[in-house]
Order: structure tokens, then C-alpha cells, then sequence
């Protein structure tokens, strides 16, 4: 028998929440911090389990080129599969039931494409997946039969459009950990942003001892979440890159 893993079963849960709330969170984003807390507990608590076998989920696990765009193509046909049978009728449970059965079986790179990927939907401007609902809520809200706008659907077959169309970063297979530490610093630099409203940005000591040591809110927040969830990588080097990807300039190392 499977049991699903509690979020607040992870020992360090509430230090995690509390580091988080440690950021100048804006009082409207306050909701989301149980959500982030839980979804890093979920990555910790599978960190320690899966740490002597040297297995991860898809969801950290390396991809070559040519399975990131089979996935992205699945991925589009069953949306829009989904967005027919909203439309037109069908059944809608069963449709429901392989997308999410699809999204939960995605490999990093595939979801570092897709998060990197924007699309316009009519004549807004151009937007986003937000990475952390697509992870961790997505899949069960469609199994759970709750509802998932037409407008959310057409945006994950257009970033899935886009994202075949554009040039997948995907990393040579090597030590899964270090996906591992780049799927969170991924995860911290956009809810970093999404709860603050700042860029994750970085400072460099100019006139002291430590001339040239790199310092800042987001460089600290992401080194204590690395040691609670027991990440044993280099927290500047996957900081800086995952914001390098959320904002397209600053340090990338």
C-alpha cells in the first residue's frame, strides 16, 4: 500500500514557512505562503528518501532533446484535447484524467521550457506558466474535477507551441541533485517575485574586508532554504542562474 506524503510531516516544515515569511511579502500574497512551505516540504521530504537509491520523480530528472519535445507535443495535444471536449462535449473526466497523468510524468527540462516560453493570449500581453501551481496543484485540480478556465488551457498549448519552437537549455545528464538545486532556485526566484514584488538581485561588497563577497535578500533566502532541504550545492551558483532565467539579465555564472 502507497501512502501520500504530508507536507507537515517534514520536520523542518515550519522553519521553511517561517524563512519565507522572513521576505517582505505583500499582505495580498500572504495566502501562497502555506502553498510554497508544503511544495518545498514535499521536495525535502523526497530528498531524504530518495537520497541513497540516487532516484528522483520526473519532475528532477534529466531529459534528452528529443524527449523534451515529445513531451511538449503530448502535452499540447492533450490540452487542446481537453479544451475540444470543454467546448463541445465528451468525456471530460477521462481527458482530464491523461492530462494530468502527463503533466505529473513531465522531466525538468521539459517545465524549464515551457517556464521559459511566454504567449499572448487575443490582445493581452504576453504571459508566463506560473511553475509552481503547474508542479504541484494542477494535475490534482483536474482529477479533482475543479474548475480550469478555457483562457489557462489555451495559454499551456500555446507555451507548449512556443516552447517546441524555441532552443531547449537542457543539461547533460550528470548527478540528479543538481537538478534537484536547480528545480527549487527556479522555484524560490519566481515565488521570490511573485510574493514581493522584487527582482531577485544581487549586491557586491566593494569597501570592506570582504571586498567582492555577493550578498542580498535573495542570495540568503535561497542559501537557507538549500541547507533546510538539505542541498548540499553551491546556493550563489544556481541563485544567480535561476535569476538569470527570471529576468533575462544580471549574474549568470
Amino acid at each position: 500500500m502507497t501512502t501520500a506524503h504530508a507536507p507537515r510531516g517534514f520536520p523542518r516544515r515550519a522553519e521553511i514557512e517561517a524563512k519565507i515569511l522572513s521576505l517582505p511579502i505583500r499582505e495580498e500574497n500572504l495566502p501562497l505562503v502555506p502553498l510554497l512551505a508544503d511544495n518545498l516540504a514535499l521536495i525535502g521530504m523526497n530528498i531524504a528518501e530518495r537520497k541513497g537509491d540516487g532516484t528522483a520523480p520526473p519532475h528532477f530528472r534529466p531529459a534528452t532533446p528529443r524527449m523534451v519535445l515529445k513531451e511538449l507535443v503530448e502535452l499540447r495535444r492533450l490540452v487542446e484535447s481537453l479544451e475540444t471536449t470543454l467546448q463541445v462535449g465528451g468525456d471530460e473526466k477521462a481527458v482530464r484524467a491523461r492530462l494530468a497523468k502527463h503533466i505529473q510524468s513531465l522531466h525538468e527540462p521539459t517545465i524549464v521550457a515551457l517556464s521559459d516560453s511566454s504567449f499572448a493570449l487575443s490582445n493581452k500581453e504576453s504571459v508566463r506558466i506560473d511553475t509552481l501551481y503547474f508542479r504541484s496543484t494542477l494535475a490534482r485540480d483536474l482529477v479533482n474535477g475543479e474548475h480550469v478556465s478555457l483562457d489557462y488551457i489555451r495559454l499551456l498549448a500555446g507555451l507548449a507551441t512556443a516552447a517546441q519552437r524555441a532552443s531547449i537549455e537542457v543539461q547533460s545528464v550528470g548527478r540528479l541533485p543538481d537538478n534537484r538545486a536547480r528545480a527549487v532556485a527556479n522555484i524560490l526566484a519566481h515565488q521570490y517575485k511573485t510574493l514581493t514584488g522584487l527582482d531577485p538581485t544581487f549586491s557586491t561588497v566593494v569597501d570592506a574586508a570582504d571586498e567582492g563577497k555577493v550578498y542580498g535578500q535573495f542570495l540568503s533566502f535561497v542559501t537557507d532554504i538549500f541547507k533546510l532541504l538539505n542541498i548540499e550545492r553551491d546556493a550563489l551558483s544556481f541563485a544567480s542562474r535561476a535569476a538569470f532565467r527570471l529576468r533575462g539579465k544580471g549574474r549568470k555564472k
